[in-house]
């Protein structure tokens, strides 16, 4: 408020005497006048102090009173300031409406009334000082206001912790430090202020200047966010949300900061895992969007009425779509032609699928292309539930074509080999050999022809095990046989076996065999089983051996032997050939004998395939030996002629007295064990060189 010494009046004159005759005018009213000669002095006073009144001189030599008047009036300042306008010209010649308009309040025309001066004045002194004491209260109150506010103020911040209310100097050094600060950044008030509030930034905002960018933001634009993460006192880091703005004096003098922070680091950290799970979500959607760009199978997005609300691009090119125009129509009326498919709209099986929420798979349906051709597919339909509620569907479908041609393919082929096996079968047992399949170790027979069943009385097989089939042919050599295929994977052959048979009515019989057993291999390579392939050849074996014998009595008849001779040849040659061979694994040899009746015996090799030609065995109830041997093995042959007639010296041996001291004799050679003459003289040449040895039982000539 202005007192009553520092009530100024401005006297404006361009004439001493005229500012000292105002001066002793005034000097009643016992206030301070301020008398400057030119416009310029008196637009500085103005500007620099105040006053009550202006008294202003209209003709000046560089600046005339009106002149001052408006640019007065200009300044915001002294837009309100009185001026009185003083003119020593005629009253009547006074612009009166260009004083009004720039602002004037009164004007007077010199010489002065002292009286009417000093009361004009005095009005305006009155004014003056009656609104400084206006002004004066008003500012009290506004204080007051201030004082009660900044209570309420302090009283929230006392009890708002989410919120730091931190005020600083120009230099940015705290000397406020309210609400939340202590309990958001860890530093005391007292620890914290004279200190610059630049020790909240992280050393990386720091070295970068971001304090000063923004204090210089906050000048330059009122206000300058703050969003980003800084230090707690402990080191560890927190994301604060708030502002910085710059506070000004009443002048307009900037006079330092404000800053409001919050603690947003929940919302930060939520914000960032939101962030990375839309992220996700997007690279999942990306990836699903590839996936089914990528797939080979046809795949609809089915609303809950039917309608399409994808289609990938496989399913279009399949139906031959483009890859938006399906979406929006009825599944029916892409696929389905009813007129064909037997269903409406309504009847629409995938349509309904949708509808109920249910899933559905056809292994086997025809879907209709844009241009109404067919295509076989296998279809899935799968509901889509969202929060419990169905929401759509899934309609995934594969173009069953080529497997459909497969299945056609697979079906001919079958037929093919159903057919083949029944040849085969009817093959296997129309076979004029024997034919048997065994499997196991045990040789149970899986299958047997007709042959085998008449071989062996028409006796069931199938089923059993040969041992508890045919219990005759244990000892026999046979089975022996069957294990030692099924146990090294070789094939064995047998050339004239002899085996001893049980028939139901016929009791045991005699056969005489040709067969190879060869092993059965399943698909890992394993031996699964035997097959046994042969030819029954008994009546050839019993005429071949009755040829030999009326042969050898024949070569004995013509060479003049004795009729005994004769007849004990023809015993002794179905003796030993009607045998067959033996079976039994320990008179396997390694190599067969060409002649077994010779005591220097020539060997050949047997060949890769195991033989079963080995030399006659006695078989039971074969009669005992003569002379009272029990037993004999085959005896030599007698000596013979390079062409295979008997000799005479032969024929004198066999007449002498030295005979009947021999204990055994030798029956002449079989047929196949000499050479033959062919001018039945004896005149072929030799075969060998080297002549034959005797019998060690023949007596040599004296």
């Amino acid at each position: 408020m202005a007192s009553d010494q520092t009530t100024k009046i401005l006297l404006v004159d361009d004439q001493p005497a005229n500012l000292a005759v105002l001066e002793a005018i005034l000097a009643d009213l016992g206030q301070a006048l301020v008398a400057v000669t030119s416009g310029e002095a008196a637009l500085r006073e103005v500007l620099a102090n105040d006053f009550a009144v202006v008294l202003l001189d209209v003709r000046m030599p560089t600046m005339n009173g009106f002149e001052l008047a408006e640019l007065i009036r200009e300044h915001p300042r002294t837009h309100s300031l009185p001026i009185i306008f003083l003119t020593a010209g005629d009253a009547d010649e006074f612009p009166l409406e260009r004083a009004y308009a720039l602002g004037a309040v009164d004007y007077l025309t010199k010489p002065f009334n002292p009286v009417v001066l000093r009361a004009k004045v005095a009005v305006f002194i009155d004014l003056y000082r009656k609104n400084a004491e206006l002004t004066r209260i008003e500012e009290e109150r506004h204080r007051a206001q201030l004082r009660s506010r900044d209570a309420r103020l302090r009283l929230i911040l006392d009890n708002i912790r989410d919120y730091a209310f931190i005020g600083t100097g120009v230099d940015r050094v705290v000397t406020e430090w309210e609400g939340g600060a202590a309990a958001i950044t860890g530093w005391k008030a007292d620890a914290v202020r004279g200190r610059s509030a630049d020790l909240l930034f992280t050393a990386e905002d720091r070295a970068a200047g971001v304090p000063d960018q923004e204090s210089r933001r906050a000048l330059e634009q009122g206000r300058a966010e703050d969003r980003r993460w800084h230090v707690r006192r402990d080191g560890a880091r927190f994301f604060a949300d708030g502002v910085m703005v710059p506070l000004r004096d009443e002048a307009g003098t900037h006079v330092g900061f404000a800053k409001i922070i919050r603690d947003a680091t929940r919302e930060q950290m939520a914000a960032e895992r939101l962030a990375r799970s839309e992220q996700q979500l997007g690279e999942s959607r990306d990836r699903f969007s590839l996936l089914l760009a990528s797939s080979g199978e046809g795949i609809f997005g089915l609303d809950q009425e039917g309608r399409c609300t994808f289609l990938n691009p496989a399913g279009a090119a399949l139906l031959g779509y483009e890859a938006h125009a399906p979406e929006g129509r009825p599944i029916h009326e892409l696929i389905h032609d009813g007129a064909h498919d037997g269903h409406g709209p309504a009847a629409c099986p995938i349509a309904a699928a949708a509808r109920a929420g249910t899933v559905l798979r056809v292994d086997d349906d025809v879907f209709r292309r844009r241009d109404g051709s067919a295509l076989p597919v296998a279809y899935s339909v799968y509901p889509m539930v969202i929060q419990g509620r169905t929401a759509g569907a899934v309609l995934t479908f594969t173009d069953i074509t080529a497997r459909r041609q497969a299945e056609a393919e697979r079906e001919r082929l079958l037929r093919e080999l159903q057919a083949a096996s029944e040849r085969m079968r009817d093959i296997f047992h129309r076979a004029p050999a024997i034919m048997c399949v065994m499997s196991g170790a045990d040789h149970v027979i899986d299958m047997a022809n007709q042959r085998y069943l008449d071989l062996v009385g028409g006796r069931p097989l199938a089923g059993q095990s040969v041992r508890a089939a045919l219990p005759e042919l244990d000892g026999q050599g046979f089975i022996d046989v069957l294990d030692r295929v099924y146990r090294s994977g070789e094939a064995v052959e047998g050339h004239n076996v002899r085996l001893l048979l049980q028939r139901p009515q016929a009791g045991v019989e005699e056969h005489f065999l040709d067969f190879v057993c060869m092993a059965l291999r399943a698909p890992d390579g394993a031996v699964a089983g035997v097959l046994l392939h042969g030819v029954d050849v008994t009546e050839r074996t019993r005429a071949n051996l009755l040829a030999i014998g009326q042969r050898g009595a024949l070569e004995l008849a013509v060479t003049d032997a004795p009729l005994g001779d004769v007849l004990d040849v023809l015993a002794r040659t179905a003796e030993d050939y009607s045998g067959g061979a033996a079976l039994h694994p320990s008179s396997w040899p390694d190599r067969a004998p060409i002649c077994a009746t010779r005591r220097r015996r020539r060997w050949r090799p047997r060949s890769s395939t195991p033989s079963m030609r080995f030399p006659p065995v006695p078989w039971p109830g074969r009669p005992a030996a003569r002379h009272g041997a029990a037993s004999r093995s085959p005896a030599p042959t007698s000596p013979r002629t390079r062409c295979g007639s008997i000799s005479a010296s032969w024929r004198a041996r066999t007449a002498s007295p030295r005979r009947a001291r021999c204990r055994s004799w030798r029956r002449p050679a079989p047929y196949w064990a000499r050479s033959r003459c062919i001018t039945g003289k004896g005149a072929c040449p030799p075969r060998r060189k080297k002549p034959r040895s005797r019998c060690w039982r023949t007596p040599r000539p004296s």
